[in-house]
């Protein structure tokens, strides 16, 4: 803190004394409306979570996982409900993925997150994201090159977060496993940030996916693409760039993962309305840690019997096991 010695205090007493002696009226009017706008603000952040409440948990909006994913849940629940329930081992948890290689993804926040409508003018978005995990079937040879991860690959899971609504600095804290993961140099992870409309998401009903390209009115420039009209804008992760780093990579707290700051790259807009076109533009804070990294394909027996015995230090038994060679993101 800050500390004001007691002739600073009287000062300060003495100079408000003087002003609310002089300018009685003024001193009403700024009280009002400090008043007022603190109200105003806690009345809109107060309907905004409520709203967000509504949709995440109640609504449905239609970016959710693929079917084939969605049928590893057996509850419909926010997060923390679900959090608690394991927590107190009811049946029907959500399936932790035993037995895979696994992508555990933080969506923890964002920033400057703005659409930039076609008269210039920045808007606050309805923010989601939506994970994908993309596979590329190609040889380990070709997969240690860094030129062919760019390729687009096969989808093999995707999930999304929930919605948050009228902000420019949205925060999730909302963690996915994403899996299974076979080479992380054959392995992609996408994530498209949408700008949703409110409307269409009221009009959704809950068995209507927009995953891996499905919709027969518009077609998909790559596949798995996130089929949407409305202002997206995405970016693309190598996961051999996050953990196979060679001599960059963190030797201390890669246990609790690695975090980082992913600048959003906008899609050109599909629909020509004027709400669904723009530039969508932000940074979206990620934390990655792989669980299981000793059921990855390619390892040596040396590297997996020590990922076995110190699962928290697979960063570095992965570095000293790799000839990978970290290119562009």
């Amino acid at each position: 803190g800050i500390y004001l010695g007691e002739m600073v205090w009287a000062l300060i007493f003495a100079a408000l004394n003087k002003v609310a002696y002089l300018y009685p009226g003024r001193v009403v009017s700024n009280g009002t409306l400090a008043a007022v706008l603190g109200l105003k603000s806690a009345g809109a952040a107060t309907g905004r979570r409520a709203l967000e409440g509504i949709i995440n948990t109640v609504g449905s909006t239609g970016l959710g996982a693929a079917p084939p994913t969605s049928s590893r849940r057996s509850r419909g629940f926010c997060p923390r409900v679900e959090r608690c329930l394991v927590a107190c081992r009811c049946p029907g948890h959500l399936d932790r993925r035993e037995g895979e290689c696994v992508l555990s993804v933080t969506l923890l926040a964002g920033r400057r997150m703005t659409r930039e409508s076609t008269d210039g003018q920045m808007h606050r978005i309805n923010a989601q994201a939506v994970f994908q995990l993309a596979r590329h079937d190609v040889s380990l040879a070709q997969a240690l090159d860094s030129a062919a991860g760019s390729a687009a690959g096969t989808v093999v899971d995707q999930q999304a977060s929930g919605l948050r609504i009228w902000t420019k600095r949205p925060s999730w804290n909302e963690t996915f496993d994403l899996g299974p993961i076979l080479r992380l140099e054959a392995t992609t992870l996408r994530v498209a940030c949408v700008d949703r409309c409110l409307a269409r998401i009221a009009r959704k009903t809950p068995r209507k996916w927009l995953t891996f390209s499905r919709r027969p009115a518009t077609a998909a420039a790559r596949p798995g693409d996130v089929d949407v009209e409305e202002a997206a804008a995405e970016v693309e992760v190598k996961l051999a760039n996050i953990f196979l780093l060679g001599d960059a990579a963190p030797s201390r707290g890669a246990q609790n993962g690695i975090v980082g700051w992913f600048p959003l790259v906008s899609r050109p807009a599909t629909s020509a309305h004027p709400r669904f076109s723009g530039k969508l533009t932000g940074e979206l804070k990620l934390r990655f840690h792989l669980r299981r990294a000793h059921l990855l394909e390619g390892l040596d027996e040396t590297c997996r019997q020590e990922l076995i015995r110190r699962p928290s230090h697979y960063v570095e038994a992965l570095n000293r096991g790799s000839d990978y060679t970290p290119g562009a993101w």
